[in-house]
């Protein structure tokens, strides 16, 4: 109580009240590093310095809630400091609460910790496989409640889950991831959005739907091969050089902005349509089994290998693919096929088309030509004696030579109308395949690296296969066999160890068994080790 007197000598009495307010538990005495801070994963932070005023000088007057793992505080009074490196990406917001006499006190602030990270699901029930190049130390969390911690740079990892129900979410961080491959390992989903420097990723072999590489724009190499994917944004990925989304269900694909495509692999999709006029990069273009009806490679003029097999496609210009080494067209309606600009062909299959005429009398650089399943009546490879497979099967030729070809070691010419085969200078045959011919007969006694022996559906009476200690298998089913032609053929056969097998259906052709068949002795080729089938 107060009493006062005015001037007049009055007295009167009041009461006041006085308040005091109490000093702030703590104050920061460093601005120059803030409250808030952004970091790289695994960089230490520049200390966080906070200063008490009347905190108690007790070990549990000042905390530090809210750190991520790899940061920590001391409290020495009268200060308390936040330090460390976080080995966790994000964002994270800690409170500092101070008690002290006259109460309790908070400041909060945010270290965001910066760096590249990668998610994904998966549906393995034992192990994943991921092998990650990056910057720093790499931080895996294995969803499975383990983790893991390497420093190597970029090494393969394989990880037995430990237990837990599926699906595993794993989650990986680095300070710069470049690489990431993690195929075959049954992911359903992968988020690679924070990969920014991301420069080669390998997701193949798994169960993707969807896939988003909008976000890495430092891409060279994709490999998405193998999985469910229907559609795939390489828009924004002009420095890709190297694509491979291949047996996916894509319906379409625009590849026009990635002009330094070297190799483009999107075979075994649903396309109708695929430009890669852009693309004058490209040196390898897989686009088989697709549904392209028309195919322009005019502008690739780099390309070394075209893989365009199983589409629709009724015309093809390779004109301007002079630099072309393996063209593999095989399975469309073409009616005809220009090679005679290609000079650098090794390797031509242009099978199972509508080509009633095949000029390859400038490619003399072949080695492989498979032009089976056409309509060629007559073949000239006299120019093509480098050439080491042969298979011209299933055209109406009635004329065959191949005797300057020495080099061969495949040859399949069934199912054609020759009369006649003289393989007496082919003395490399590994496998021959003469069968549904006009034969009646068939000299292979220089033939003694032959392996594989088809002249089944001939008219042949007699074979001699004793000098033959590679075969393993031998087909003469419906041809002119007796019996005793049967057994002499048997007895000439070898005796090597390993599996082998003759089959011998349908002699001497009749339409049914035969005679032959029936009445010869297999126990003189059992006994040397062959299996003999006479089914028909």
């Amino acid at each position: 109580w107060v009493k006062v007197m005015s001037e007049h000598g009055c007295i009167d009495s009041t009461s006041i009240t006085i308040g005091a307010t109490p000093p702030p538990a703590f104050a920061l005495i460093t601005p120059q590093n803030t409250t808030t801070q952004s970091v790289p994963i695994e960089q230490q932070i520049a200390a966080i310095t906070n200063s008490t005023t009347d905190a108690t000088n007790d070990v549990a007057a000042v905390t530090v809630t809210g750190l991520p793992e790899g940061m920590t505080y001391t409290w020495n009074y009268p200060q308390v400091s936040i330090t460390g490196a976080s080995t966790v990406i994000g964002a994270h917001p800690y409170t500092v609460t101070a008690t002290g006499n006259c109460g309790t006190t908070t400041t909060q602030g945010t270290v965001t910790v910066t760096g590249e990270r990668f998610r994904m699901t998966s549906l393995a029930t034992d192990s994943i496989y991921i092998a990650v190049q990056f910057t720093g130390t790499m931080y895996s969390d294995w969803g499975d409640g383990t983790s893991d911690t390497y420093t190597s740079g970029g090494d393969w990892r394989k990880h037995f889950f430990a237990g837990g129900a599926l699906p595993y979410t794993v989650t990986g961080q680095a300070r710069t991831i470049t690489r990431l491959d993690c195929n075959s390992n049954q992911l359903t989903t992968l988020d690679v959005s924070e990969c920014a420097a991301l420069t080669d990723l390998a997701c193949d072999r798994n169960s993707l739907s969807e896939l988003d590489v909008t976000k890495n724009t430092e891409l060279i190499t994709l490999i998405c091969r193998d999985n469910s994917l229907s559609e795939l944004d390489v828009t924004k990925n002009t420095a890709l050089t190297y694509l491979s989304c291949y047996n996916n269900s894509l319906l379409a694909l625009d590849v026009e902005q990635n002009t330094a495509l070297t190799t483009l692999q999107c075979g075994n999709n649903s396309l109708t349509d695929l430009d890669v006029t852009q693309n004058t990069a490209l040196t390898n273009l897989h686009c088989y089994s697709n549904s392209l009806a028309a195919l322009d490679v005019s502008k690739n003029t780099a390309l070394t290998r075209l893989d365009c097999y199983e589409n629709s496609l009724s015309e093809l210009d390779v004109r301007q693919n002079t630099k072309l080494t393996t063209l593999n067209c095989y399975d469309n309606p073409l009616g005809t096929l220009d090679v005679s600009a290609n000079l650098a062909l090794t390797s031509l299959n242009c099978q199972q088309n509508a080509l009633a005429d095949l000029d390859v009398t400038q490619n003399t650089k072949l080695t492989s030509l498979y032009c089976a399943n056409n309509l060629l009546t007559a073949l000239n490879i006299t120019q093509n004696t480098k050439l080491t497979f042969l298979n011209c099967g299933n055209n109406p030729l009635d004329t065959l030579d191949i005797s300057l070809h020495t080099a061969l070691t495949t040859l399949n010419c069934y199912g054609n109308s020759l009369p006649s085969l003289d393989v007496t200078n082919n003395t490399e045959l590994t496998t021959l395949n003469c069968g549904a011919n006009l034969f009646s007969t068939l000299n292979v006694t220089q033939n003694t690296k032959l392996r594989t022996l088809i002249c089944s559906y001939n008219q042949l009476t007699s074979l001699d296969v004793s000098a033959h200690t590679a075969l393993t298998e031998l087909r003469v089913q419906t041809n002119q066999f007796t019996a005793a032609a049967l057994n002499a053929l048997f007895g000439t056969l070898h005796s090597n160890p390993g599996t082998k097998t003759i089959y011998i259906a349908n002699n001497p052709r009749s339409g049914s068994v035969g005679s032959g068949t029936s009445d010869c002795d297999p126990s003189i080729a059992i006994n040397n080790g062959w299996t003999v089938d006479t089914a028909n």
